[in-house]
This record gives C-alpha cells, structure tokens and sequence, in this order.
C-alpha cells in the first residue's frame, strides 16, 4: 500500500482499531484484547532478552538482514497464546526470534519449520537451543507442509508465514492456507509491505476464503478462520 493511500486511511483505521464500527463480538475482542492489548504479559521480558541477544550476534556480524521487533515479537505471543496451538508451522525465518515468541507460549507445543533461503543459521541454533527438541526442520516448504498435516490430524492449524522465495513455494504456501482457513485454522503473515510475494500470497489468501475475518496493518496480516466467523476484513492500526 502507498504511503499517500497509508495517510488518506489513517484515521478510518485507527477508528477501528478502537472498536468503533467493530459489531462483531469476536473482532471487538481479538482487537481491543489480543492486536491492541497494553497490558503486559508474564513472557515480555524472556522475548526482550530473546530479541536482545539476536541483536547483540546480527550487531558482532555485521549483518544487514532486520530483526523482528519487540512490538512484534510481543504480538505474536499474544496471538499464539490466545489460539494456543499445540503445533505450529513456520515458514521462512532469519535469526529465530519468531519462533521463540511462539514457542515460549507452551512447553509442550512443537513447530514444524521451513527455514527459508534466509535464514542465518548459527543465530538460529543459539537463539532456539533450548526449544532445539521441539522444533522439526524441513528441506523444502513441500515436505513442511506435508509433516505438518501429519502432525495436525483433525486440529485446526496455526501458520506463519515471514518470507516466500520462489512462485513455486508461493503456490504451496496458498494451498496450504486455503487448507489451514478450511480447517478453522489461523494464519499469520509478515512483511506484507515489502514484499511483492507475501502482499500477493496475502490477497490470495483473502480472496479464497468463504469464511473467517481478516485483520491487517497493511505490514502484517492476521486470518482467523474460525468456521462459525462470516467473512469480514478489517484494516487498522496494531
């Protein structure tokens, strides 16, 4: 989205991130309650430690790739610890950060992870070591998703989405979030602003939908696709 059409919504997003024109008891809710939540949570200071020592390796490296933010990593905590999975699907991370912010929710949550062309890999293994037995690394987003939906069965899945490399793991990522919003599942999507393949994969993924809400700051993208939700979107500020 452009800066200028950014400024011209503004104040209807801001509008509704404070509940206005929100009738939906559950938008209201995961709104005010979840995005927007001010208050702090018990898992605030292990994500700034988390994210601190990210930085303090990517700064002695001098690598250029960015760190997912604290505002970031505390919102997906929030949303994670609010659905609770007990198996997480991730594709594309850098230094492992967002993985942490999951995972941290529950001990005994697993992830199955893609890591992506971008990964940084010693980070990653320091940053996750002692979650390293509940994390499932895959080759390629084909075999991720494929172990996943083993692992699922008949839950309802929760997938985050940071980065795409090719077309081809484009179109495995969409069917595989047409499938996690058929099963009543959630799923998150990153970098939605600087990334032609994740705004598209995003539109798509609104676009197939037949159920469940969308929420989106135009950077970030958030599909609650709880099959008794009517199909609403909902941009705002979080």
């Amino acid at each position: 989205m452009s800066r200028i059409k950014r400024y011209i919504t503004a104040l209807r997003r801001y509008n509704r991130s404070c509940g206005f024109g929100i009738h939906s008891p559950f938008a209201f809710y995961f709104v005010r309650r979840v995005l927007r939540e001010k208050n702090p949570y018990y898992a605030y200071e292990a994500l700034h430690q988390c994210r601190h020592a990210a930085a303090s390796m990517v700064r002695s490296r001098q690598l250029k790739k960015g760190i997912l933010s604290y505002k970031s990593a505390k919102m997906l905590f929030r949303i994670t610890c609010y659905f609770k999975p007990a198996t997480i699907l991730q594709i594309g991370t850098s230094y492992g950060v967002s993985a942490m912010s999951m995972l941290c929710v529950d001990s005994r949550s697993t992830m199955v992870l893609y890591p992506g062309a971008n990964t940084c890999c010693d980070i990653f293994d320091r940053l996750t070591a002692e979650c390293s037995h509940r994390i499932e690394n895959t080759l390629t987003i084909a075999d991720a998703t494929q172990r996943y939906a083993q692992r699922l069965g008949n839950d309802a899945a929760f997938v985050l989405i940071n980065s795409i490399d090719n077309d081809a793991d484009a179109q495995t990522a969409l069917a595989t979030v047409a499938d996690a919003i058929k099963s009543g599942g959630v799923v998150i999507m990153r970098n939605l602003n600087n990334s032609k393949a994740m705004k598209t994969l995003w539109r798509d993924c609104c676009s197939v939908a037949t159920h469940g809400m969308s929420f989106t700051n135009y950077r970030m993208g958030v599909f609650v696709g709880l099959k008794h939700l009517p199909r609403q979107n909902y941009t705002l500020w979080f």
